[in-house]
């Protein structure tokens, strides 16, 4: 038997998934049909276009026709929108429309001449989904973030410590920078020694 979900909306079940409270029995079923109608839509060949869906909704599973397109709605907004799939999965679902297109370009190729303008289509495929290209390793967020440290050692660095009076002397050579810029950078330089990693004693907080 299949559930009226008129009472249920797309937030409803976004907002289980966020608490992750035992889901109830109706949003189950609305979930399993969001999904069913999901796989329907990526069935290009048995189902062309969305009126086919509806059609189908409406015909097989009984349901009135505003029901059949509020699903449909629901169901392509929850797994098409821009913000649950990022581009590879897009690039892939275009590839996986595409070869079909390709298959049945060869079933209907008559001529040698066809079956050449059908594997031009593997040529697009490979272009969607950048074949072409090195895979380009992702790091994870906690990686990418800039990483501070503060020490008085310069020479675990490999480098060779430089007198705070010829640093001084080297700043107050510059040309073309303004005074009150030198007397911060000699003064960021006095607050020395710094503490290794401790970000609380950071001399360039305020």
């Amino acid at each position: 038997m299949n559930y009226s979900f008129d009472d249920i909306e797309l937030e409803d079940l976004l907002e289980w998934m966020e608490s992750g409270k035992n889901i109830p029995p109706k949003i189950a079923e609305y979930a399993l049909m969001l999904e069913k109608i999901w796989g329907m839509y990526r069935r290009q060949f048995d189902f062309p276009n969305q009126e086919a869906i509806i059609n189908y909704l409406v015909q097989v599973d009984g349901y009135k026709r505003y029901e059949a397109v509020k699903l449909l709605k629901d169901a392509l907004t929850h797994f098409s929108s821009e913000n649950s799939l990022p581009k590879d999965v897009w690039r892939n679902l275009l590839a996986d429309k595409m070869m079909k297109c390709f298959t049945a370009a060869v079933k209907l190729a008559k001529t040698p001449k066809d079956f050449l303008e059908s594997v031009k289509i593997l040529a697009v495929i490979k272009d969607t989904l950048q074949l072409d290209k090195e895979d380009i390793m992702e790091m994870e967020e906690d990686l990418m973030k800039q990483v501070q440290i503060l020490t008085t050692d310069i020479k675990m660095f490999g480098e060779e410590p430089v007198s705070r009076t010829e640093l001084a002397a080297f700043i107050d050579g510059l040309e073309d920078v303004p005074e009150k810029i030198k007397e911060a950078a000699k003064a960021e330089v006095d607050q020395f020694p710094l503490r290794f990693l401790n970000f609380d004693h950071n001399p360039r907080k305020s």
